[in-house]
């Protein structure tokens, strides 16, 4: 999509739109902002880098989620905690972005009313202790959470395309962090937990 749409053609359009919007619809009119935003973002790169950073990551879904939420009002309620200190760590371009997705939609399809989504960025330094995976260097932990219950693979079915974007994201890790990641899942107190471990280098 990104080398067969014109960013600008996109961009030129979207900016119409939102002027021609009359200014009562303030809703309507953000939202297309937003989206445009996102598309920059996601659509327009002076160079094909496989690699982004961090900080550009959580940029990218912070608009995102600014999106669903002018779509959800009060039905949906996000958090984001980041470290600066690892807005600088490198990770290839849309790694969490099928994490947020996924999150949205298991908490849409599992909670009673409001959806809670938490995304979280840490480290965990090097130590005797550690585990055998984690012993190359530092480990990047980070974590998305949503409210809701856990759906068994057996069950996604019953969801709407549930549990494509984790399969692609595996994929993705083992060719860019091959030994050298780990994705776990874990449900408790009414919240579930995809928390991806990737070893940093020395």
């Amino acid at each position: 999509l990104r080398y067969q749409l014109n960013p600008h053609f996109l961009f030129n359009t979207l900016a119409s739109i939102s002027s021609a919007l009359p200014s009562a619809q303030s809703t309507a009119r953000t939202m297309v902002e937003r989206l445009a935003n996102f598309c920059r973002l996601t659509l327009h790169r002076t160079d094909d880098r496989e690699w982004t950073t961090l900080g550009e990551e959580m940029q990218l879904l912070r608009v995102y989620l600014e999106i669903e939420q002018s779509r959800w009002g009060d039905l949906l309620d996000v958090a984001i905690t980041c470290d600066s200190a690892l807005e600088g760590e490198r990770l290839p371009h849309f790694l969490l972005l099928p994490l947020v997705e996924n999150a949205l939609k298991y908490g849409r399809a599992t909670s009673p009313d409001r959806v809670g989504l938490r995304l979280v960025a840490r480290r965990k330094g090097h130590n005797r202790t550690a585990s055998r995976s984690d012993a190359a260097g530092d480990v990047l932990i980070l974590e998305v959470s949503n409210t809701g219950a856990w759906i068994e693979p057996t069950e996604k079915k019953t969801v709407s395309s549930l549990g494509i974007g984790l399969d692609n994201l595996r994929e993705r890790l083992v060719r860019y962090y091959p030994r050298l990641h780990a994705l776990t899942v874990s449900h408790a107190g009414g919240w579930v937990t995809v928390e991806l471990r990737l070893t940093l280098a020395s």
